[in-house]
């Protein structure tokens, strides 16, 4: 599954490119040093992915529940 994280950053042989600062941030197989460097330097931009990640979540629970309602 592909982090929405990385609409922030491009893809580079170590980790990903910061769209906004262009600094190299290792990523190591996961993407807590992206939220780390979102966290550290561009907080209005993790706190906008935050709540784009808790909408989908919702949508994603209400798609179960009428799923598992048309299974009655």
């Amino acid at each position: 599954k592909k982090s929405i994280l990385w609409k922030y950053f491009i893809r580079t042989e170590i980790g990903g490119r910061c769209k906004m600062c262009q600094t190299e941030v290792k990523t190591s197989g996961n993407t807590i040093n992206l939220i780390n460097h979102l966290k550290r330097k561009h907080k209005k931009v993790l706190k906008e992915t935050s709540q784009i990640n808790k909408l989908k979540k919702r949508r994603m629970q209400c798609k179960n529940v009428i799923s598992n309602f048309m299974k009655i």
